[in-house]
C-alpha cells in the first residue's frame, strides 16, 4: 500500500501484551498512562519515580504515588497542573525539557515536555473506552444506519434517553468497527445485529467492542453481557 494512500493507521494492544504490562505494574516502580498531544498513548515507569515541576519558581518533585493526573496546557512551557491524591495541586511547567520514561512494553525514552497532554498516576487506568454492561438483549440493541455514501461504517441513528448507550454515543457517530472487524452494515457480514446474535442467543462470545468515530476522535465501547459465558 503506497504510503500517500493511507490516511490513518491504528495500532492496538493485544490482550497478552495487556497481561504482560499488567504483570510488570505489580512487579517493582509505579507505572503511569500517558497520552500525547497528537493522541498517541502509553503505559511507561516514570524515571525516579517523581515529577520534577518548576512552580512559582521553586521546583518540586512530587512522587508519582500522590498525583492523580497531570493536565498540560498551550506551547512553549506549557502551563503544567498536578492535580494530587489528596486533593492538593501544583502549577507550573515541567523543570526539565524532557521527561525521562522506560515503556512497560519497550524502550526507555524520552518526550519533550510539549508533547505531553494528559498523565494518569492512578492504578488501574486503562485507556478501553466505556464498558457498557448488559442482562438482556433489549438492553444492548442500537439504531444503526449503513453510511448513505458506501462507506463502511454504520451510522448511530439515535439513542434513546433510557439506553444505557446515552450520553456515551451520539447520533452520527461512525461505528468503523466490531469486534476489530470492519462491518458491513448493508450486508449485515460482520455487523452489530450479527454480533448480538452470537453474544444473546448463540452464547459464543461474551461481549462486543464497538470502535467508534467521532469527528477525529476514537474511542472503544465494549457492551459486556453480564449473563454470557
Amino acid at each position: 500500500i503506497r504510503k500517500e494512500m493511507v490516511s490513518k493507521i491504528i495500532f492496538q494492544v493485544r490482550e497478552d501484551e495487556l497481561a504482560g504490562i499488567e504483570a510488570k505494574q505489580r512487579s517493582g516502580a509505579k507505572s503511569v498512562f500517558v497520552r500525547l498531544k497528537n493522541g498517541d498513548y502509553f503505559d511507561a515507569k516514570v524515571d525516579g519515580g517523581q515529577f520534577a515541576i518548576n512552580a512559582s519558581g521553586r521546583e518540586v518533585n512530587v512522587p508519582a504515588s500522590d498525583v492523580k493526573r497531570i493536565e498540560v496546557a498551550g506551547k512553549n512551557r506549557a502551563q503544567t497542573m498536578v492535580l494530587k491524591v489528596n486533593g492538593g495541586k501544583e502549577i507550573g511547567f515541567f523543570a526539565k525539557e524532557d521527561l525521562s520514561i522506560a515503556l512497560d512494553s519497550g524502550p526507555d525514552l524520552s518526550i519533550y515536555r510539549e508533547r505531553l497532554d494528559l498523565v494518569y498516576c492512578e492504578d488501574g487506568f486503562r485507556p478501553m473506552g466505556a464498558i457498557i454492561p448488559v442482562d438482556e438483549e433489549k438492553d444492548a440493541r442500537l439504531t444503526i444506519n449503513a453510511d448513505p455514501g458506501g462507506k463502511p461504517f454504520g451510522l448511530v441513528s439515535r439513542v434513546s434517553s433510557s439506553s444505557p448507550f446515552m450520553d456515551i454515543l451520539q447520533p452520527d457517530d461512525k461505528i468503523v468497527s466490531v469486534n476489530h472487524r470492519i462491518p458491513d452494515f448493508e450486508s449485515r457480514d460482520d455487523s452489530y445485529e450479527l454480533a448480538q446474535e452470537a453474544m444473546f442467543k448463540e452464547k459464543t462470545i461474551p461481549y462486543i467492542v464497538l470502535g467508534v468515530q467521532r469527528g477525529e476522535q476514537f474511542f472503544q465501547v465494549t457492551v459486556l453481557n453480564t449473563q454470557g459465558t
